[in-house]
């Protein structure tokens, strides 16, 4: 409980830009999309 660690909020980072590119590359999310 309490504030993520700067470690699980790198893991979660990485994790959900995996699963950003690979939508990405399967043309769900169009390329030029900007996330704020």
């Amino acid at each position: 409980y309490g504030c993520p660690s700067m470690d699980e909020i790198e893991e979660f980072n990485n994790v959900y830009k995996k699963k950003l590119d690979e939508v990405g590359e399967q043309g769900h999310i169009p390329r030029d999309l900007a996330i704020e």
